[in-house]
């Protein structure tokens, strides 16, 4: 069952109150939709999810579907390669209708990953190390990239979210960190500076994110960046990838990072274990 609860959210200064899941609910009655861009979609993880929009590269070992499993719930996942945080919101993508639509007010767990795509952070990463042509021009700073902009959509997609489904739980989930806290490495294929520009990116990127949670009462925190430290590309044991993967898509979440942000979300949950 569903029982009213009191989150003291994390990183929001007053407590919100709602009929929000609950660790009591059958997980079988979990409604569950996954919005967001590729981080979300699972790209290159997996088998390719059948039916889906193949502009979206959906995979079948993406967190939103490792994280349904794990919790028997009904997954929607809206999520697609390629998203902005406006086509979440209110702009197609290649036709598709925006991914909010997927929310109603039967929905009781949302997920949201969005942001790179926005700034150009991965993509930027690719051509600079020669996937997709290369760079045209060169390499726009840290410091020009749209954060304010992004951050006020990513609110607005909150703010809609609960609108629509007052009473579900929302996870808004950082990127796990590509780069290492310092230099960089072969696996990456960037040299020093693109690397020090792109961790900019990342970091101010996880800020806006985490910057945005705060202003949407109820919205629960996922710093999948600041929990992935020392899971970066360049680690022993990475949950993202560098520029020439042999698992998974260049620069996006490994399976054991998928694994990891499921895991994240999982306990923040507070589900009772068998």
């Amino acid at each position: 069952m569903i029982k009213s609860v009191c989150i003291a959210a994390a990183l929001v200064s007053t407590s919100y109150c709602s009929n929000v899941l609950a660790a009591e609910k059958p997980q079988s009655e979990v409604h569950y939709v996954a919005l967001g861009s590729s981080y979300a979609a699972g790209i290159g993880l997996g088998d390719k999810v059948a039916n889906s929009p193949p502009v979206c590269m959906r995979g079948e070992g993406s967190y939103p579907r490792v994280l349904a499993q794990k919790i028997e719930a009904t997954l929607t996942d809206a999520s697609c390669s390629g998203s902005t945080a406006k086509q979440i919101l209110d702009e197609s993508q290649t036709g598709l209708e925006p991914q909010i639509q997927a929310v109603t007010k039967d929905t009781d767990l949302v997920t949201i990953t969005v942001g790179g795509n926005d700034l150009g952070y991965v993509g930027d990463m690719m051509r600079a190390t020669g996937l997709f042509g290369g760079l045209k021009g060169p390499l726009q700073s840290a410091e020009a990239r749209p954060y304010t902009e992004l951050r006020k959509t990513i609110v607005a997609v909150l703010q809609e979210v609960r609108k629509r489904a007052p009473r579900s739980r929302i996870f808004l989930v950082t990127y796990p960190d590509v780069l290492p806290e310092s230099g960089t490495c072969e696996r990456l294929g960037l040299n020093a500076d693109e690397a020090d520009t792109f961790r900019a990116i990342a970091k101010q990127l996880a800020a806006t994110t985490r910057s945005a949670a705060r202003e949407v009462r109820g919205t629960q925190f996922i710093d999948a960046a600041r929990q992935s430290k020392g899971h970066d590309a360049c680690s022993a044991q990475p949950w993202t990838t560098g520029s020439h993967p042999n698992e998974g898509f260049a620069f996006h979440p490994t399976q054991a990072g998928a694994q990891a942000v499921a895991a994240m979300i999982e306990k923040s949950m507070g589900y009772a274990k068998p």
